[in-house]
């Protein structure tokens, strides 16, 4: 973990955990890791939760938005069509 950068308004610090799958960047209180070593674990294990939450949401929001599509295309295929007829 290096430290890269202070905010001296909020007495927060922003960490960049260097880590084999991706960087992230953490804001966190003064000395949090000195007390609970865990706390990186903790954190990939949460923001992995997190992360996978987000995928099914976003994955079932583009499923209703093609199904109101497709509906909406079979529709309007449907009145061209019968106006032609």
């Amino acid at each position: 973990i290096r430290r890269s950068s202070q905010s001296d308004a909020s007495a927060e610090i922003k960490w960049t955990c260097e880590n084999e799958k991706e960087n992230r960047f953490i804001i966190i209180r003064r000395g949090y890791f000195r007390r609970r070593p865990q706390a990186i674990e903790t954190f990939d294990f949460v923001w992995s939760r997190i992360e996978a939450i987000i995928k099914d949401v976003l994955r079932n929001i583009n499923n209703n938005v093609f199904d109101e599509i497709h509906t909406w295309v079979r529709a309007s295929f449907g009145a061209i069509k019968s106006g032609h007829s």
